[in-house]
């Protein structure tokens, strides 16, 4: 009964009841978790520099107004497009490796799987190998994180300025 009553609210609702400054939250915990650690030679500052913005944003967005009673459809519609927008890629990449159309391993990934292997750099040989391959990995996982960020603070400071 719990459930059914809080899918009824969910589908209920004229606008979504999400939240992005806690995805936000999470992505700057773990970059800067990940920035810290020492004898890796990868640099995340950057990415520290992107989340940051990106938190400053989702934190804006959940202070604003949300469309209310009196909002027309195309506002509603504009708001929950975005929120729906915004936690599917935010959420792909904070917690998937593989991304929205691959299947992901049936085992515990953790936070920004494409960034996560960051501290493994720091206990493989620089000239080695393994460690160029895993440094040209960790390249493309942080494009990936910070052009995913950096897509949402700019659909966030867009719908921001149109609402006003």
């Amino acid at each position: 009964q719990y459930r059914v009553a809080q899918l009824y609210d969910l589908s209920a609702a004229r606008t979504l009841p999400h939240s992005l400054a806690p995805i936000a939250a999470s992505y700057t915990a773990v970059i800067k978790d990940l920035a810290a650690t020492p004898g890796t030679g990868f640099d995340l500052n950057s990415t520290v520099k992107t989340a940051a913005a990106f938190e400053d944003a989702a934190n804006r967005f959940d202070r604003a107004a949300r469309p209310g009673a009196s909002a027309d459809a195309a506002s509603v519609d504009a708001f929950n497009t975005l929120v729906v927008r915004l936690t599917h890629a935010l959420n792909t990449t904070l917690y998937t490796s593989t991304g929205r159309f691959d299947q992901d391993p049936a085992a515990a990934e953790r936070l920004l799987p494409v960034l996560a292997r960051v501290k493994d750099l720091a206990t493989l040989p620089h000239d080695g190998d393994e460690f160029g391959f895993l440094t040209t990995t960790l390249i493309r996982g942080r494009n990936v994180v910070e052009a995913t960020l950096r897509d949402a603070t700019d659909a966030i400071n867009a719908y921001l300025s149109r609402a006003r």
